[in-house]
């Protein structure tokens, strides 16, 4: 019995902390990577799943006919509502993921006691003990000190690109009332109507989809016109699919095979190690509020779900003395929990945070010197203004910028893509073509009585665009179109230019033969907190949280060697500047 145990913590410990683990990674790392994968679809798919799930799992019991009978008997409406409860909790999980540490989210979730409990009483009139009422006060209690811990961090360790945590936290709470209020409500239909388990599990999955699927058009409709259905689902989505619609299966098996006090163990440790996990993977550092609300949270499970020997329920496998043999399991984990989170928000010298590293520092000098790279010198040389080619939520910034330059600039030429002319694989509408963008410049410019600069407008003859191979097409067309001493400027709106400006430092390098002198120049600041499309189409967000991708993008395509290294790039705007200084003298 002992090794059942071990193994059923195990396997659930593993599904709790990976299950939160992935899910954040999903959001965030691996979509900068890959791109952003819509919620909406991952739900759908978990739903899917469940379904043919339940429904093999309900043909064991009854036959084909029953189970399909079952989803147009009247009795089946009543599964509507927990089905739309359900499907708006899932949603808002992906969403809490987005905003909130791996390591927080376990412990939040476990707030589930609470509304449970209140709707319990509300609906089912369930009576509960005075240590269950404590327990429900001191996950309260723990649960919030967990929020302090997401809102407020120590001085000097929050960063721009930490998330909203105000929204991550929101979304918890919808989360767990949605639970709470459809478990009672499940609960309250199977008592009214006693039914087979796996024919309400297919209703319910059922119903989640007939909800789901216009709900998902309706949010995320313009993505999939855009990218596809199925955009960014990579293996590691799947995996996270597959642990949402497998993963309360196997727990219900692994507890009905054991004890209720397994799962409380499980969750104690998955607290454990999804700490550790994120402290690696995400930079995460818990606060002394952390360390004191998650041992807390724990706690309280155990002593809201674990009876005493005097309220102990009949039918349980484990006999009394591997139950209380359990129980130092139990608090042994929550000291664990106690100890790393204090050894890690509490004593930097046990777990330090680590320095930045020289990458970090040349990809910070980079950023700034892009942002606020110094004008070409004037002189008797071809100067081309290239304004890279962006959505039109981006376009204002490249325009004005161009302007400004026109204006210092008088014999300069504008370079721009003509990116709608039937070669790309895809065509992309959110993108801004390089013939309207000389009539916006082209009429500001008039406006202001100042003679339009020549254009050139090539046309783009790849199947695909993206910043990288834009930059490549644009050097090489430089090279060999212009005259040797021609400069290059690249316009950029301000929280792309660091890598539209890196991708054509790279591909200038590529190229054999004199080097080519690039320049940045940041079109005047877009709203920051304003949404905005970017990267053609894939990429939706805020223009700061846009910014944080890119600074994941440029990371990732520097590790795959398509970039520049920064300290590389620096080194050819020194070299750049150099030679502008000994060509004024």
């Amino acid at each position: 019995m002992r090794a059942t145990v071990c193994a059923a913590v195990l396997v659930l410990t593993s599904i709790d902390s990976s299950l939160w683990v992935l899910m954040r990674w999903t959001r965030t790392i691996g979509a900068s990577r890959s791109g952003e994968y819509a919620p909406s679809v991952a739900v759908l798919c978990a739903e899917a799943m469940k379904l043919v799930l339940s429904a093999a799992l309900a043909t064991r019991e009854v036959t084909w006919r029953e189970a399909v009978d079952a989803l147009y008997c009247p009795s089946s409406a009543k599964m509507l509502f927990p089905a739309f409860l359900y499907l708006v909790q899932n949603n808002m999980q992906y969403v809490a993921a987005t905003h909130l540490d791996a390591a927080v989210l376990p412990v939040l979730y476990q707030l589930k006691i609470v509304t449970t409990s209140f709707f319990s009483i509300l609906l089912l009139g369930r009576r509960y003990t005075q240590r269950q009422w404590t327990a429900i006060a001191l996950c309260a209690v723990g649960a919030a000190l967990v929020q302090y811990s997401s809102v407020r961090r120590p001085q000097g360790t929050r960063t721009s690109s930490e998330p909203a945590a105000a929204t991550g936290l929101g979304a918890v709470a919808v989360s767990i009332i949605t639970s709470g209020l459809a478990g009672a409500y499940t609960e309250l239909v199977f008592k009214e109507a006693r039914s087979n388990v796996w024919v309400r599990n297919v209703q319910l999955a059922a119903y989640s989809l007939v909800l789901g699927v216009p709900s998902a058009y309706v949010r995320d409709g313009a993505m999939f016109a855009a990218r596809g259905v199925f955009s960014g689902f990579t293996p590691a989505v799947w995996w996270v699919v597959g642990l949402v619609s497998f993963g309360g299966l196997v727990c219900a098996l692994v507890v009905k095979l054991t004890d209720s006090i397994v799962k409380l163990l499980a969750a104690a440790l998955s607290v454990v190690t999804s700490c550790f996990v994120s402290a690696l993977v995400f930079g995460f550092r818990p606060t002394v509020a952390y360390a004191l609300g998650a041992p807390a949270v724990v706690t309280a499970a155990y002593l809201y779900a674990v009876p005493l020997d005097d309220d102990m329920p009949p039918g349980h496998v484990l006999s009394d003395a591997e139950r209380r043999s359990c129980a130092p399991a139990v608090a042994a984990a929550v000291l664990v929990a106690l100890a790393v989170s204090s050894s890690a928000g509490c004593a930097p010298r046990l777990w330090p945070t680590p320095a930045l590293r020289n990458d970090d520092l040349d990809l910070a000098a980079f950023v700034v010197r892009a942002v606020g790279d110094t004008p070409p010198p004037h002189r008797q040389s071809r100067l081309v203004l290239y304004g890279a080619t962006l959505t039109e939520d981006n376009s204002p910034a490249v325009v004005n910028g161009l302007d400004s330059l026109c204006h210092l600039y008088p014999d300069a030429v504008v370079a721009v893509n003509n990116v709608t002319n039937g070669k790309l694989a895809r065509p992309i509408n959110t993108m801004v073509d390089g013939s309207e963008l000389r009539v916006r410049l082209e009429t500001r410019l008039r406006r202001r009585g100042v003679k339009p600069p020549p254009f050139i407008i090539f046309p783009w003859q790849r199947s695909d665009i993206n910043t990288l191979t834009e930059m490549d097409v644009l050097v090489a067309w430089l090279r060999a179109a212009q005259p040797p001493n021609a400069r290059l400027v690249v316009v950029s709106t301000a929280f792309h230019l660091p890598r539209a400006f890196l991708s054509a430092l790279t591909a200038a390098d590529a190229l054999s033969g004199r080097p080519i002198s690039v320049y940045a120049h940041a079109g005047p600041p877009l709203p920051w907190a304003r949404h905005a499309v970017h990267s053609q189409g894939e990429l939706t967000g805020t223009r700061q949280e846009l910014l944080v991708a890119e600074m994941r993008r440029i990371r990732t395509y520097i590790a795959k060697g398509d970039l520049l290294p920064p300290g590389t790039g620096l080194a050819r705007i020194a070299a750049r500047d150099q030679l502008d200084e000994d060509s004024e003298h």
